[in-house]
């Protein structure tokens, strides 16, 4: 017989598909009610998947700190994998750079936050256009299992120091997202 898993367990990379997806379709609109000033703010012209070298601004990352998994005595899989969003802005005037940084972090909030408790449909939908520059071009979601996502929970941005690269000035944004998953068994 060939080996089956009892349980379904996809870890955090679908659900990281599905939250890029989601913010690529929706970041313009955000950014453009936190500006006040459609078009004013550019979106995001890199998505990472690794913490690598930015060269590209404004950029985001998105990354699984862990994936702690546990079972209930109903066979229930419960998976609660902690999530390090990260966004860098860039721009010529540190004082508008600390600005920028602060519309963005709030956009990516509002994004999310609006999927999730508005509806989870979006993070069950599938042929969402994923981000050409980290999963290739024409690339698209598979949607989560339906019913799978129990919560998401975003906490507050911490900003980092105001550094340079070349002729801008760069800030950053840090936010933890806490994920909460349950699936029954396979079989």
């Amino acid at each position: 017989m060939a080996w089956q898993s009892k349980y379904n367990a996809f870890g955090t990379e679908p659900l990281i598909r599905q939250m890029f997806a989601i913010l690529q379709r929706d970041i313009q609109a955000a950014l453009d009610f936190q500006s006040g000033v459609p078009g004013s703010l550019p979106p995001f012209v890199s998505y990472h998947l690794a913490e690598s070298a930015i060269h590209q601004y404004p950029a985001i990352l998105l990354v699984a700190d862990s994936i702690p998994c546990s079972f209930d005595e109903t066979g229930l899989l419960h998976e609660s994998p902690p999530l390090t969003c990260i966004l860098q802005v860039a721009h010529q005037d540190p004082n508008q750079c600390a600005i920028w940084v602060q519309q963005y972090a709030m956009a990516v909030w509002m994004v999310w936050a609006t999927a999730f408790e508005a509806t989870t449909s979006d993070f069950y939908a599938e042929g969402l256009a994923l981000p050409a520059s980290a999963y290739g071009n024409g690339q698209v979601t598979e949607g989560l299992t339906p019913g799978i996502l129990d919560t998401l929970h975003i906490t507050r941005p911490e900003f980092g120091e105001l550094r340079t690269a070349k002729s801008l000035f760069v800030k950053a944004a840090g936010m933890g997202i806490q994920v909460g998953m349950s699936e029954p068994a396979a079989y």
